[in-house]
């Protein structure tokens, strides 16, 4: 099927298995919220759980370190524990750039990394 009218599936919840990929990455709350919230346009399943919800509350409400990672941890094991999903994951990390561009974080051992333009250099 093409990719307009796979969306359009998808959107719809006109489906019983669908394959997704994406790279939604970066803050935990952002992709989980986004695939698995109670209501999120992106939740193809429909997914709704009250603990996974305010696991996600409690996590994005949180600056500090440990209480996020004990919300996502709660939500890790509800999505574990009740959505039907498979995941599959790979992502090669790195970036190309002119030999005169500094500035750029060293992948190394990541599976995410920021670029932030205001840290590049460039020499002349």
């Amino acid at each position: 099927m093409d990719i307009p009218t796979y969306l359009t599936t998808l959107y719809q919840r006109q489906f019983q298995v669908a394959d997704f990929t994406t790279s939604a990455l970066g803050d935990p709350s952002t992709s989980l919220a986004m695939f698995f919230g109670t209501g999120a346009p992106t939740n193809f399943g429909s997914f709704g759980d009250p603990a996974l919800d305010a696991a996600l509350a409690t996590g994005r409400g949180s600056l500090d370190p440990a209480r996020r990672a004990a919300a996502y941890a709660d939500a890790g094991r509800v999505i574990i524990d009740r959505v039907p999903a498979l995941f599959f994951t790979e992502n090669r990390v790195g970036h190309i750039a002119a030999g005169k561009v500094g500035g750029l974080p060293d992948p190394t051992g990541q599976s995410v990394v920021n670029i932030s333009p205001a840290s590049l250099w460039i020499t002349r």
